[in-house]
């Protein structure tokens, strides 16, 4: 689903820092996991990896501060060691504790027990013997990835193959106030061992919607099409964190012809996503990147066709990669709305690798990506390198940057990467035929909701604060309020469209002022849908079906005029928005005529907006903290981006197309951008407000 494309000449989807090596120069190697990382909630990460520097395998790890700064000097601080091989360690974060996982006596890549210790933000190994997850006479593989429950529980999900050569897969908990196991030796039994049943291994686990998912590779379903082989689908199971009981049975996450394997998930707030190695198309011979959304009672959304041979989600497939390409290492961060995956992209043929990273929105669609959707992508994490060979694992830092750690020629590496597209943010749901916007200091949306007449305001997260307004003609009462604005001082301006006249309300709520009336003579208006304040709070008001623009000062006496009646230059027909840059100069949006023109701060007629495009009916302007120009062309339900007037004006960015998933718009209608350069959109008739980030 193509939501956004660049105009020529605009930057690259993402930016990415300087490389910062975390292993020492002596190391190697990284052993079998690579390198992995953790954030704490004070915002410092824990990146940990496996270092023969010694000559056997210890565990190594080091900090890295909330800006992405490596703060542990090259090498790190050994976390674990001793006569055995500590290999594949993997951490979660708990407040500001981190657990870190790891195996003991690696054979031939066989992990035989798994030992965990906590380490705090300042880099302490809090506990003097590691904990003991499992061990015995069998063989327990890693742990792919454990979770926290963000309160004090981290969930360890393994393979457990003491019972059976066939594993089954168990989970422990481990309290992260005291360091001990919360379950009896064994742990949690959430798939036992069945020969008839297969094989179960690579178990991963992530939290939300108050459960943990573990998912992991299962081949009890056999090889069920014709001239398939390999066979292991992708198998989940929920886990209450506070008894430890396992509230679903196995089910069948996704079931699809040949190899699915090395699942990793994350919630979003309302949905998983799982993502895996997936080489249905190719019967095992090369491998593709695919997901699919699972319901937080447990329940796969986005069903496999019987065939097996289509079904998910596509987030990276083969002919736009290397000849042959096997992608592989699938990782998923989730946050409001959206999913980050990265992955491996490695010829089959050859050494050379790529890691790379791609954003889906909540309904599953990769968002902002080419026009070839999921045949490779074009955001490249670190480029193809002969030591390029395995996953990359990132954590979110702030609004659209990440950090990612990654092994590159045998040393561990961190770097921060940040989107320059803009992110999709919540929706704000259930605002009937919204119409206006506005953005306060604190970041609080003041949304219009004309047919219910009233205000509705949101915090930054969509939580709605509170809604006022009532239908009437009295003061706080309103008929189709359409516009709304807020002033430095807080102050809250109403335009109550259909009492063809503005309200003011100081920053408790109270009444304060209200002017205009019906009528066509000067201060009187016709319908204005409308208006915006500068920075002296003068009001400008586009007095749509007259025809004009009518500026007020802030105590409503009016000032002056601009435009009449026609297609000419500094003419209007429907003027329907006005907006003011920081040199004060002057914006309207004429919707009938299909264009944007500028005045200047006295309202003489200066040009009109050339874009290099063609407008329909424009709806709203805003304008970034650089003086980039904001226009909703709602006739083509998008947002078309230029540059500031000074620079030329030409559109640098579009994005949006008709639809009713996230990032897409059915009547586009309003605009506002806070200081932050955060963007709110009113998506009129599909009764919501939309969000963004900044963007280039």
């Amino acid at each position: 689903m193509l939501l956004g494309s660049f105009a020529p000449g605009a930057p690259a989807q993402i930016s990415t820092g300087i490389p910062t090596p975390l292993s020492s120069l002596s190391a190697s190697s990284l052993g079998q996991g690579g390198v992995t990382v953790a954030r704490s909630a004070s915002g410092v990460s824990l990146a940990v990896w496996s270092d023969d520097r010694t000559g056997d395998h210890d565990v190594y790890g080091a900090l890295i501060s909330a800006t992405g700064v490596v703060m542990s000097p090259i090498g790190g601080f050994r976390i674990a060691g001793g006569p055995a091989e500590q290999g594949d360690p993997r951490v979660a974060a708990c407040g500001d504790v981190f657990l870190v996982v790891w195996g003991n006596g690696v054979n031939d890549g066989t992990i035989t027990d798994l030992f965990a210790t906590r380490v705090n933000r300042l880099g302490f190994v809090l506990d003097q013997s590691p904990i003991v997850i499992a061990n015995g006479p069998g063989v327990e593989h890693n742990s792919r990835q454990p979770a926290s429950d963000g309160n004090d529980i981290v969930l360890v999900p393994f393979r457990d193959a003491t019972p059976s050569v066939y594993a089954g897969i168990s989970a422990m908990r481990i309290s992260m106030a005291t360091g001990t196991p919360m379950d009896p030796p064994g742990g949690i039994v959430i798939a036992p061992a069945d020969p008839a049943e297969g094989i179960k291994k690579n178990p991963s686990a992530t939290h939300g919607a108050g459960k943990f998912l573990v998912t992991w590779d299962d081949s009890r379903d056999g090889c069920v099409y014709p001239n398939e082989s390999g066979c292991i689908d992708i198998y989940g199971a929920m886990v209450d964190p506070i008894t430890g009981v396992v509230v679903t049975p196995p089910f069948s996450a996704s079931r699809a012809f040949s190899c699915q394997e090395g699942s990793r998930a994350g919630f979003d707030g309302v949905n998983f996503l799982v993502a895996q190695q997936d080489e249905r198309l190719t019967n095992c011979s090369t491998a593709d990147i695919m997901a699919l959304r699972v319901s937080s009672a447990g329940q796969p959304l986005d069903p496999v066709d019987p065939t097996g041979m289509v079904g998910g989600l596509s987030v990276a497939l083969d002919p736009n990669g290397y000849p042959g390409t096997i992608q592989s290492g699938a990782v998923v961060l989730a946050g409001p709305r959206q999913h980050v995956i990265s992955y491996a992209d490695q010829a089959s043929t050859a050494s050379t690798g790529a890691l790379r990273v791609r954003r889906l929105d909540a309904d599953g669609s990769i968002e902002y990506t080419d026009s070839r959707a999921a045949f490779g992508s074009q955001i490249v994490l670190v480029p193809p390198s002969s030591g390029v060979t395995t996953r990359a694992e990132f954590v979110h830092l702030v609004d659209e940057t990440y950090l990612a750690v990654y092994p590159a020629g045998n040393r561990a590496f961190a770097r921060t990467f940040t989107f320059l597209t803009p992110l999709k943010r919540p929706e704000f749901a259930g605002i009937e035929w919204c119409r206006g916007v506005a953005i306060d200091a604190a970041g609080n949306n003041y949304v219009t909701e004309p047919w219910k007449n009233r205000i509705h305001i949101y915090d930054r997260n969509g939580v709605l604060v509170r809604k006022f307004g009532s239908f009437g003609v009295g003061t706080g009462q309103f008929q189709r309020p359409y516009g709304v604005a807020i002033n430095a001082a807080g102050e809250l301006f109403v335009l109550d469209t259909g009492n063809n006249r503005v309200q003011v309300f100081n920053s408790s709520g109270t009444f304060k002022l209200a002017f205009g009336r019906s009528g066509i003579g000067r201060g009187q208006f016709n319908f204005p849908l409308g208006f915006c304040i500068d920075s002296s709070s003068n009001v400008y008001v586009a007095d749509t079906n007259n025809d004009r623009v009518q500026v007020f000062s802030p105590q409503g006496q009016l000032k002056f005029i601009i435009g009449s009646s026609g297609v000419g230059r500094g003419q209007f027909k429907a003027p329907r928005a006005v907006a003011i840059d920081r040199q004060g100069r002057i914006f309207v949006a004429d919707r009938d005529n299909n264009r944007v023109q500028v005045f200047t701060s006295a309202g003489v007629f200066s040009s009109v907006l050339n874009l290099g495009l063609q407008l329909s009916a424009p709806r709203g302007i805003a304008f970034d903290s650089t003086d980039r120009i904001y226009i909703v062309d709602s006739g083509n339900n998008r947002i078309v981006v230029a540059d500031p007037l000074a620079k030329g004006g030409q559109t640098r960015y579009v994005f949006g197309a008709r639809g009713n998933s996230i990032g897409r718009f059915s009547f586009a209608a309003a605009i506002a951008i806070d200081a932050n350069d955060s963007i709110s959109i009113c998506d009129g008739d599909n009764n919501r407000l939309q969000r963004f980030g900044p963007i280039p």
